[in-house]
């Protein structure tokens, strides 16, 4: 079985894949997987650049990027049966709202990238599961993490090791 981790940030997500079982999972693969430049990413910076139209803007744009995300994992997802997203799940404001406070607008954008790779990644068959990444360390499995490290290498940093326990999870 293989299951996918993925830690989104705007425009590309850290996927590690897990081969295996439960009991004996394998990390065996880590990628910085891009849908899109960042720059072009930030759909509410963007869509707060405008003047007008900026829900249709953003629902647009949006859905642009679920097919680049789609695109991105597909080479990944083949033979894969699950995925875990991992970060916060929050229910957004309308754009308007979004686009009136600058911090409001990088929490967006932070939801808005998870569930774009959530989308994609159940538009490639996958069962998708959202976890915030407390809830992915609570049994944290040392020799799991070391093995995946000593197999990988650098970069093996928290948001690797946090997609990497997201797909054991879900494996």
């Amino acid at each position: 079985m293989t299951a996918l981790g993925l830690v989104p940030h705007t425009g590309w997500a850290w996927l590690v894949r897990v081969t295996g079982t439960r009991a004996k999972p394998v990390v065996a693969a880590r990628e910085r997987v891009v849908a899109c430049d960042v720059l072009d990413g930030q759909l509410y910076h963007l869509a707060a650049e405008r003047t007008r139209d900026r829900e249709s803007f953003v629902v647009n744009r949006r859905a642009q990027a679920v097919e680049l995300a789609t695109a991105a994992l597909r080479a990944h997802a083949s033979d894969a049966t699950a995925a875990c997203v991992v970060g916060q799940v929050a229910a957004l404001p309308p754009v308007e709202t979004i686009v009136a406070s600058h911090p409001l607008i990088h929490g967006a954008e932070g939801e808005l990238w998870r569930a774009i790779f959530a989308e994609a990644a159940a538009a490639l068959g996958l069962a998708v599961t959202r976890a915030d990444a407390n809830s992915v360390r609570k049994k944290p499995e040392a020799t799991f993490l070391a093995d995946g490290k000593r197999s990988l290498g650098a970069p093996w940093t928290r948001e690797v090791q946090d997609a990497a326990l997201a797909a054991r999870a879900v494996l």
